[in-house]
């Protein structure tokens, strides 16, 4: 049996606060693929295709990520990355892009940002070790 003491003491290394990430991407199957990846991580995850339902969704709930394609058909990631530092500025952002060259810009950029860029395709790996070190 365990006193109080020891069950507060292992508790004290438990952490409650689920991260809580946004997947903007039109492709269907990364979505997916990456809702799976996160939600088995223990990530609270919700994904959507369009933009402006990002925009939306962001305005009602606190997400800690978001993780964008680069490449969306309403507007560019990185101009739906601004648009959400309108309404939550300290949401950190990672890119997916299949553009080598606006990776590295985004990943040496001197922002006041947190925002990271992974080149497609991105493995599991990859991304796990990138939001573990973000979040």
């Amino acid at each position: 049996m365990h006193t109080p003491e020891v069950v507060a003491e292992s508790l004290e290394h438990v952490s409650t606060d689920v991260v809580s990430i946004l997947v903007v991407d039109d492709d269907e199957d990364i979505r997916w693929l990456f809702n799976h990846i996160l939600s088995a991580a223990g990530y609270d995850v919700e994904a959507t295709h369009d933009s402006y339902k990002a925009l939306e969704m962001i305005r009602e709930k606190e997400f800690d990520i978001a993780i964008l394609d680069y490449i969306l058909p309403e507007m560019r990631g990185s101009e739906l990355a601004e648009e959400m530092r309108k309404i939550k500025p300290h949401m950190k952002i990672v890119f997916i892009t299949g553009f080598a060259e606006f990776a590295d810009d985004v990943n040496n950029e001197e922002s006041g940002y947190t925002q990271h860029a992974l080149i497609k395709p991105v493995t599991q790996q990859t991304l796990l070790q990138t939001i573990k070190m973000i979040e």
